[in-house]
């Protein structure tokens, strides 16, 4: 296992095509890590834990800045989501982490790739992007992002069958997620904790002309409505939703199968 620093992006790029004859052996590991206020986070101290842990593993670990880690590693057979996870965080006990992990089998190397652009230098990162890992999939990808629960299960209840569902209950992470997924329909709540849903449509449609946005809201107020419209989403539904409704603006999203 190596170690870059947030200037080695290139060579972790160079990297990814190595993976492929093996590629269903490999996992793809995103940690981030939670500090309390005037905490101090030495994240090329816990980068180098990490790696200590896998060093008999091959792969990378990439620090992408002072609170996030990317590490692209070969399990084998060892392969166990929670146990990277549990592995992580019982070493360094004085922070709390977030961590995700996918097998980059299932991701395939252009999202991978994508992703590892999108964390380097998101603002020049390719605007057809979004598009060519929609087309290069084989399935439905569809966020919901709504932070009340009992709107998140009829939604996907409603969907069911339609694709790969994603739940999020907090804007800040909204950006973040579509990034990661480039979903092929989101439906935002206008009202999010953390970031908004009108600022979402615009952050959204800045890095993905093409994206397809449905707002959410229990207010349904011609303002609303134009508000959105404004900003450039596809939709609005009102809560509790039409189904009729959603299903139209299922029908109508352009890449979904």
């Amino acid at each position: 296992m190596d170690l870059l620093m947030p200037d080695q992006c290139s060579e972790l790029l160079r990297f990814v095509p190595e993976i492929k004859p093996t590629i269903k052996h490999w996992q793809y590991v995103k940690v981030r890590v939670m500090s309390d206020a005037g905490q101090q986070i030495n994240i090329q101290q816990i980068a180098a834990g990490i790696c200590d842990i896998y060093k008999f593993k091959r792969g990378k670990a990439y620090i992408c800045n002072d609170h996030e880690i990317l590490i692209l590693v070969r399990l084998g057979k060892d392969m166990d989501h929670h146990a990277v996870t549990d592995r992580i965080t019982r070493s360094f006990p004085q922070y709390s982490f977030e961590v995700f992990v996918d097998n980059i089998s299932k991701m395939g190397l252009l999202k991978l790739e994508f992703i590892i652009q999108g964390i380097n230098d998101p603002d020049n990162m390719s605007k057809d992007a979004f598009s060519r890992l929609r087309k290069s999939r084989n399935h439905n990808c569809i966020i919901v992002a709504d932070d009340d629960m009992y709107i998140r299960t009829l939604i996907e209840s409603a969907l069911k069958g339609r694709g790969e569902i994603h739940s999020i209950v907090d804007g800040n992470t909204v950006l973040e997620e579509y990034n990661r997924l480039a979903p092929d329909i989101i439906l935002l709540d206008i009202h999010m904790p953390g970031k908004s849903g009108p600022e979402l449509v615009k952050e959204i449609l800045e890095i993905d002309p093409e994206a397809y946005i449905v707002m959410l809201s229990a207010d349904s107020s011609r303002l609303n409505v134009m508000l959105t419209q404004k900003e450039g989403a596809s939709g609005f539904l009102t809560k509790p939703f039409d189904k009729v409704k959603l299903m139209e603006y299922v029908e109508n999203c352009p890449t979904l199968r």
